[in-house]
């Protein structure tokens, strides 16, 4: 079969750059190979027992044009639900105990997470005079502007929450580009995060720094735009090998041993990069450190009434306080309107906090997690349901060197004739994959 365009990859980045290539191109044939059966990559809700549980993103931000575009044009802005205000508040644990983070100037005197250090350090970044070198890491930038103990207190578990992340290793720049932002055009992050312009969000009635999600759970997305989309869709279908023959390129692909082909004038790889590297000879080389995938254990607790006193989003933990989990949700008031009973808990371990996690361990972790969160918590109730979910590769990391990687990986893309799309590429979230999406969409 020949086609106008081919994407590789059926996440969130190649569902999205298939509606809006479709919305701005409709005349172009257009196809999506995915190589599992099933596309819409790691946003997967799970219903169990009354119990509705994300085993990937559980949110996005209300902040993204494009996010409201797509959910406009899809027709699902009615099933749209906002987080309950009770979720803004966070903690984090320290001493083994849980405490809220500081929302305000008062509340950071008041808070048992900060002491006459910290705020010295504090009052001194908003007159700091201080440059970020070329591959500084985010504990780099947080001890240069605020001290090694916020580093390991407050950045470094915040890290690990959005992710999976080592802050010593993952490069400011590439993972938060707003910081850097801040320091160059305000001369304090402080000050930026506090005076800065705010921005009116995209979705009516909502601020741009509230977190949405949908009536079915996150998943109601990406089933949406295959239902929409299905007949420019093919499942099962991977991709062995692509070479350019005269104008086009043309696409082997694999299923049960049958090998079949498909050509395409031009070309959206939305896998992930490794996968790009095997499929061509000519990438350039990616160091094993930098867009490394760690594994990642999702585990559900489902109880049967409320076990615990706290409200709130969740709860992050700090290495020296050595939990085995990297930080824990608390379902019961993030979005307390969707399917749910009793009380539930989301805990994560693994990321790069515990890169050698395997699958054949899960079962001792599981025991593990639980029997901490309940020890932290105060819980005595038995666990009434749970639901795991293991990922041997995750979410990519932007460990330093990614910056660098990416102008090499894009000026290779461009000689080679190559469109790149994913979330290796300019952010992991769901708003970063679907904005540039319509920008690679708009350049065509």
């Amino acid at each position: 079969m020949h086609y106008d365009i081919a994407i590789v990859g059926g996440g969130i980045s190649g569902l999205s750059a298939l509606h809006y290539c479709r919305k701005f191109h409709p005349s172009k044939k257009i196809v999506l190979l995915e190589k599992s059966s099933q596309c819409g990559g790691n946003i997967q809700t799970t219903f169990r027992d009354g119990f509705l549980w994300e085993n990937g993103p559980r949110s996005f931000l209300a902040k993204e044009p494009a996010m409201a575009e797509l959910i406009e044009d899809l027709g699902l802005s009615s099933n749209l639900v906002e987080a309950n205000a009770k979720s803004k508040k966070r903690y984090i644990i320290k001493n083994a105990k849980l405490e809220a983070v500081p929302m305000g100037p008062m509340q950071m005197f008041r808070s048992p997470l900060s002491n006459w250090a910290v705020l010295k350090e504090l009052k001194k970044e908003w007159s700091l005079r201080s440059v970020s070198a070329k591959g500084e890491t985010v504990a780099e930038f947080a001890r240069r502007r605020w001290g090694a103990e916020i580093a390991t207190t407050f950045i470094g578990p915040m890290v690990s929450g959005v992710f999976a992340g080592d802050a010593e290793k993952l490069e400011v720049e590439a993972a938060f580009p707003r910081l850097l932002a801040l320091e160059k055009e305000k001369g304090s992050v402080l000050k930026g995060a506090l005076f800065g312009k705010k921005r009116k969000g995209p979705f009516e009635g909502v601020r741009s720094s509230r977190l949405l999600s949908f009536k079915n759970g996150m998943e109601e997305l990406p089933q949406s735009l295959i239902k929409v989309y299905g007949e420019n869709i093919k499942t099962d279908k991977s991709v062995s090998s692509i070479n350019r023959e005269g104008e086009d390129w043309v696409l082997a692909t694999e299923n049960a041993g049958v090998i079949e082909k498909v050509t395409a004038k031009s070309l959206l790889l939305s896998c992930p990069m490794d996968v790009i590297s095997s499929l061509f000879d000519d990438t350039p080389e990616l160091p094993s450190e930098v867009l490394a995938y760690p594994p990642l254990l999702v585990l559900h607790l489902g109880f049967e009434k409320i076990v615990h006193d706290y409200e709130g989003f969740g709860y992050l933990a700090p290495v020296p306080e050595g939990l085995s989990a990297l930080g824990v949700l608390l379902n019961d008031h993030i979005f307390p309107g969707l399917a749910h009973v009793g009380s539930s808990m989301t805990i994560m371990a693994g990321g790069m906090r515990f890169a050698e996690m395997s699958k054949n361990e899960i079962a001792e972790w599981v025991e593990k997690l639980i029997f901490e969160q309940k020890k932290l918590l105060g819980i005595e109730a038995d666990v009434l349901v749970k639901e795991v979910c293991f990922y041997e590769r995750s979410i990519p990391q932007y460990n330093r060197g990614t910056c660098a990687y990416w102008e090499k990986l894009q000026n290779w893309a461009q000689v080679s004739g190559v469109s790149l799309c994913g979330n290796y590429l300019h952010g992991v979230g769901i708003n970063d994959c679907v904005r540039n999406a319509k920008e690679w969409a708009l350049s065509l």
